[in-house]
């Protein structure tokens, strides 16, 4: 589920009521048929079938009236009752000629219709503390950034297509905007960007969206990440096989002063099986055609087995990444590895 939110952009509970055909919680049919061709899409079914099945599903949800069935019921009305009834016609008509009011009521002064109003939510100030933070923003609300005694405010402005943010203690600066599934790196406290935001849910009939916000400076690196970080020294340049011709050299990727969180994307441009691992996590496996695309947040280390490595094109802070030939079967890990000047650097490494 994970997985499909995060590649399709639609939220979870979404997911969840197209899944459980309850309907009835979308804000408007628009967004529904929209959701709705995306999800088809993403599963590989015919969207349009799909769209289809779902308005002949709620044509059966809306029974027709009866009269539209089998007509109007013609009622036979007896001449006793047309008698009786043009009588009293007659006596009240001549009551009112004979007997006028003798004042005017004074006209009832028209109810206005009670109007119901709107809880409005005072402006609220949320707290990055956590490694990853959600927030549903609000019109006038504000996120605050702090580390140690510094600290950076935004605030937040709806602009009908996203959520804006701006620091009022630089006014030169024009701020950042942010459409839904679109994200943006801010660098706060140091030169290199600590922060990831990114917009997963907009179009609320309340306004505002909500933010995924991402620390991604880690400092330095904690025990478990440090007993697996590799020295330059060490490094085997040659396949396990031993076979010349294999030998290939660690490519790096970027350096820096201190190991820190990265980001592996991934677009296919052919079928691949494709199994990941990442630190300690389990092992995922999955096959994928050309147009899909992976995304994998990394503390320190991904090991990558690829069934066909020259349909899988890799991206790492803008550095392109060659995993092999087409049809090619590889085995590369991707890791921080710290050189004889005491700099980190990140490396991509042959395995087999």
């Amino acid at each position: 589920m994970d997985q499909v939110v995060h590649e399709t952009n639609i939220s979870r509970s979404y997911i969840e009521d197209l899944e459980g055909e309850r309907f009835e919680n979308f804000p408007a049919e628009a967004y529904l048929i929209g959701f709705l061709r995306t999800y088809a899409d993403y599963l590989g079914l015919d969207p349009e079938k799909t769209i289809s099945l779902y308005k002949n599903h709620k044509l059966k949800e809306e029974p027709s009236p009866i009269e539209a069935l089998v007509g109007k019921k013609k009622v036979k009305v007896s001449p006793l009752i047309l008698i009786i009834g043009g009588a009293v016609i007659a006596v009240t008509l001549a009551f009112i000629l004979l007997f006028p009011f003798g004042e005017e009521r004074p006209e009832k002064e028209k109810k206005k219709p009670s109007r119901v109003e709107e809880s409005v939510r005072a402006a609220v100030e949320f707290p990055v503390v956590e490694e990853i933070s959600e927030f549903h923003f609000l019109q006038g609300d504000s996120i605050l950034f702090t580390e140690g005694e510094k600290s950076v405010l935004f605030n937040i402005n709806d602009r009908g297509n996203g959520l804006s943010l701006k620091n009022n203690e630089t006014p030169d600066h024009q701020g950042y905007f942010l459409s839904l599934g679109q994200e943006e790196f801010f660098s706060l406290f140091q030169d290199s960007p600590d922060y990831r935001i990114s917009l997963k849910d907009y179009g609320f009939s309340q306004g505002g969206g909500i933010l995924v916000i991402q620390k991604l400076n880690q400092g330095e690196m904690n025990r478990e990440e440090s007993d697996n970080l590799l020295d330059t020294a060490e490094i085997e340049t040659s396949a396990p096989s031993g076979v010349q011709s294999r030998t290939v050299e660690p490519v790096l990727i970027y350096s820096t002063n201190g190991g820190e969180r990265y980001t592996l994307d991934i677009k296919f441009r052919g079928y691949c099986l494709l199994r990941y691992k990442t630190d300690y996590d389990e092992a995922v496996e999955k096959y994928y055609k050309d147009g899909d695309t992976l995304r994998v947040e990394v503390n320190s280390r991904i090991e990558l087995w690829l069934s066909n490595a020259g349909a899988v094109y890799g991206k790492i802070n803008g550095v392109e990444l060659d995993f092999g030939d087409a049809g090619e079967v590889a085995t590369k890990k991707i890791q921080w590895a710290k050189n004889e000047s005491g700099q980190y650097e990140l490396l991509l490494l042959h395995v087999y």
